[in-house]
């Protein structure tokens, strides 16, 4: 099993992005998306589904189908939370208040895999309820040379 893990090189900050192989442990289905969530379209031909949601992170599941985009995918390991407080998705505040400190190296994808979403450090254990994470996504042809997406993964805490 090969995990690559991402190491915070920025004092004081915690990155809580990994990569898994595909496969890993049992599949929780995410709800389907609010209206107007991202979710994979277009040229980018990028499907995430949040699986193994627990109170403190979830594994998005993600299958990029790069036939017809022009570069290689990449994230890196900055993610925000929101809650759905019942007319719109607003910002989980972090435990100590302050906006999280990132790491900015990119993390090149293969095709197809699974990251770990972890925020147990930034939010603590998060509340039944909706919510829904905000990923980006870079599809990279060298260097300056990139397109960004921001994607939106809805998923429910029981």
């Amino acid at each position: 099993m090969i995990m690559v893990v991402i190491a915070a090189l920025l004092s004081g900050c915690q990155t809580s992005l990994r990569q898994q192989p595909t496969g890993m442990g049992a599949e929780t289905t995410a709800p389907a998306p609010a209206e107007g969530a991202q979710t994979g379209s277009g040229t980018w031909e990028l499907t995430l589904t949040a699986k193994q949601v627990t109170p403190v992170g979830l594994v998005l599941e993600y299958t990029f189908d790069g036939s017809s985009a022009a570069g290689a995918l990449e994230t890196g390991n900055a993610f925000t939370v929101a809650r759905w407080d019942g007319t719109d998705y607003v910002p989980v505040e972090t435990l100590d208040g302050e906006s999280p400190c990132w790491t900015e190296e990119a993390l090149g994808l293969p095709p197809k895999g699974q990251l770990e979403v972890d925020w147990e450090h930034l939010y603590g254990a998060l509340e039944p309820g909706d919510y829904r994470v905000e990923k980006e996504f870079f599809l990279y042809q060298g260097p300056g040379d990139y397109d960004a997406h921001v994607f939106y993964i809805d998923f429910t805490i029981g």
